[in-house]
């Protein structure tokens, strides 16, 4: 993998296998990209010569180079900001000072990786000797049935209990706790999408089904549809909803939102304005157009005082 980013990049990648190319301003970022056509690329916003928001809006003019993966580095706190790169091309954002752990989880989800972290080491004393040796430690699943509810809570978005089910499933065998971390982590960060793909394969080598539900799992009274692309907002929603009594069910943008909600049929849905693909307003309108959730409650969350 190639990618662009600038000197004072804390997070040191090389040494995991990434091929790393620098670039000291917009306009040497722009070049590069011409020239070596990257995987993707974490772009500075405010540089010398040419704006990281400069860079990246020609860069998205270039046929060859339209669909590079951009991740723009900003120590802005603000949301406007935040969406202002997002609708200048970059596909993420990734605040400063560098948190190496979101990095890594961008560089998952966007490059579709899956990291392979050191197996922990087991000491023992041999002949007066520490003897080191790696521990495996495999991803065991548990049973058949089990994998299809955890399907289908994460096809409707609900990460509250799935994270409910992963803690169960850490304290009923140890066996298991590798695999439950791996769904811990994913539902942490609200990744439904990837928690799915990761467990179909897995079903289908048990012939298990992994037809979307018909019908929603438990599916009680109060329940709660939050549409918004920023995991710490749906973090704040989420805790706040639960602890009032409602059951809540999550999707990172509009065209998650709109199957959830065919499925669901929620009793309200908080929609986030602003958001990548179709946004928080062409999903509304979608949504009205469906005849089964045109009378659902839709309210509009935005950081914009003026819309």
């Amino acid at each position: 993998m190639s990618s662009e980013r600038q000197r004072s990049h804390p997070t040191n990648l090389e040494p995991l296998g990434f091929e790393v190319v620098l670039a000291k301003n917009g306009q040497e970022e722009v070049a590069r990209a011409k020239e070596l056509q990257p995987d993707l690329i974490l772009t500075d916003m405010v540089m010398p010569v040419m704006t990281g928001f400069e860079a990246v809006q020609e860069i998205r003019q270039i046929p060859e180079l339209k669909d590079i993966i951009i991740i723009a580095i900003s120590a802005s706190a603000f949301e406007v900001e935040r969406e202002q790169m997002l609708r200048a091309g970059c596909d993420d954002f990734l605040p400063k000072p560098v948190d190496a752990s979101k990095l890594f989880a961008l560089l998952e989800t966007h490059l579709k990786l899956e990291w392979v972290y050191e197996a922990p080491v087991k000491e023992s004393v041999a002949n007066n000797r520490v003897v080191t040796e790696k521990v495996a430690c495999p991803l065991i699943p548990p049973p058949p049935a089990e994998l299809a509810i955890w399907y289908q809570l994460a096809m409707l978005g609900d990460i509250h209990e799935l994270q409910k089910q992963a803690t169960h499933l850490e304290q009923v065998d140890k066996k298991y706790l590798p695999f439950a971390q791996k769904l811990q982590k994913l539902a942490k960060t609200f990744e439904h999408e990837q928690i799915s793909a990761w467990l179909e394969p897995l079903m289908a080598e048990n012939h298990t089904a992994t037809t979307c539900p018909s019908q929603p799992l438990d599916i009680k009274h109060n329940v709660i549809l939050v549409i918004d692309d920023n995991p710490v907002n749906l973090g704040v929603i989420v805790a706040y909803l639960k602890n009032a009594g409602f059951q809540i069910l999550t999707a990172q943008n509009g065209e998650i939102g709109l199957k959830m909600a065919k499925i669901a049929r929620p009793n309200l849905i908080l929609l986030d304005v602003m958001m990548p693909g179709i946004d928080g307003f062409e999903t509304c309108k979608r949504l009205k157009a469906i005849d089964t959730l045109e009378d659902i409650p839709v309210i509009f969350m935005t950081a914009l005082a003026k819309y």
